[in-house]
């Protein structure tokens, strides 16, 4: 039945302690019906679980996200709500722009940026990756080289379109990191050319799955536009600094992973 976004299915059963005091008052702020899963749950069960929510979220209109349970993050949320953050201004923005021309016009300064920096052409920024590909991993982003999973919240977002779950859960904003408002259409874009969806986010991460890995051309393409969305993904998380790389990557992973410095 589980069988779909990730793999076979699996039978464990999953924790329904309450939270911390940061996971309680961070529920308490969002106000989306939520459950916690405690530091050292078993990975194999929040997918499960995870995966259930999404089966049950087509049915009853709602999508599921994972979000870390940690102090920046409520800390983010409570600045953002004491800001104005507003779902319905957001879900207008989403109505009057396109994703794909917001990415474009990012990877048009990005390529400026870099032959101003670098005094090189945009080839060599695209360059020709000839190593192994990087397998990008299910929540590599949240263990970030930790042997148990840290505490998570999986809350019900009230909207059957998954890439609108940024108009309910503040996120970016800050540096190059885009804000919510520019992500609802970003993710939109994405999830109608590869069927890309959110699976967890924290302060600074956002993890993503899709049902077929991205491979030739299409891979140069999109990596290209997650250039543009996430320098520090090319930057800091490649070892050549190249899209090429990325591109390599994104042709073995189901799993895309973005991170902002």
């Amino acid at each position: 039945m589980f069988k779909g976004l990730f793999g076979k299915k699996e039978s464990k059963k999953v924790p329904r302690d309450h939270g911390s005091a940061v996971a309680e008052a961070m529920i308490a702020r969002i106000n989306l019906p939520a459950k916690v899963f405690p530091a050292g749950t078993d990975l194999q069960a929040i997918r499960l679980f995870f995966e259930y929510e999404v089966i049950k979220g087509k049915k009853k209109g709602f999508t599921p996200i994972l979000v870390l349970a940690e102090p920046k993050m409520d800390e983010f949320w409570e600045m953002s709500f004491s800001a104005g953050f507003s779902t319905k201004e957001i879900l207008e923005y989403e109505t009057r722009n396109d994703g794909k021309t917001i990415l474009d016009a990012w990877i048009k300064e990005n390529e400026s940026d870099y032959v101003r920096e670098y005094g090189e052409p945009v080839e060599n920024l695209i360059g020709k990756y000839s190593g192994t590909p990087t397998k990008v991993g299910l929540f590599s982003s949240v263990l970030n080289g930790n042997p148990k999973s840290p505490e998570m919240i999986i809350f019900e977002v009230p909207t059957p379109n998954p890439w609108e779950v940024f108009a309910y859960i503040p996120f970016g904003g800050w540096n190059s990191c885009p804000d919510s408002k520019q992500l609802v259409p970003v993710l939109k874009y994405w999830f109608e050319k590869y069927g890309a969806r959110a699976i967890v986010i924290s302060r600074d991460t956002i993890e993503m799955i899709v049902p077929e890995c991205v491979s030739g051309e299409a891979s140069v393409e999109l990596a290209n536009e997650q250039y543009g969305f996430c320098p520090d993904r090319v930057d800091q998380c490649t070892k050549t600094q190249t899209i090429s790389e990325l591109a390599a990557c994104l042709s073995v992973s189901r799993v895309w992973y973005f991170w902002w410095d």
